[in-house]
């Protein structure tokens, strides 16, 4: 329900990591991010269950990831929509068009600048 949130809180994440990978860390993070419905909730069995989140908008979300350079944060058409005017039309650049299992057209990504 918080796009801007959601941005905000990757370009932090993508902020320490590069600190932390500066000081020697090999890992990098990628980040993708979407908007829309999910249904949240308990699922498994009686000897295991995980809380998680399924959905269209989760599915899109993890292929935008897959998609990303690592150190880099891919934000969904919608999500740019919703943020662009928060954090200014300069902060983010088109992508290549990614090819999500499920869509029936390629999605073509932004991707935000470092901060």
């Amino acid at each position: 329900p918080a796009p801007l949130a959601a941005v905000e809180a990757a370009l932090e994440v993508q902020g320490l990591a590069r600190v932390v990978h500066q000081e020697g860390s090999p890992f990098r993070l990628r980040i993708g991010i979407h908007m829309g419905r999910v249904i949240s909730g308990n699922v498994g069995g009686s000897l295991r269950r995980d809380n998680t989140v399924i959905g269209d908008a989760v599915n899109l979300a993890q292929r935008l990831e897959s998609a990303c350079t690592p150190g880099r944060v891919l934000l969904s058409k919608a999500v740019w929509q919703a943020v662009k005017g928060e954090l200014g039309p300069d902060l983010a650049t088109t992508r290549r068009e990614v090819v999500a299992k499920g869509k029936e057209q390629p999605v073509r990504p932004f991707r935000l600048r470092p901060a």
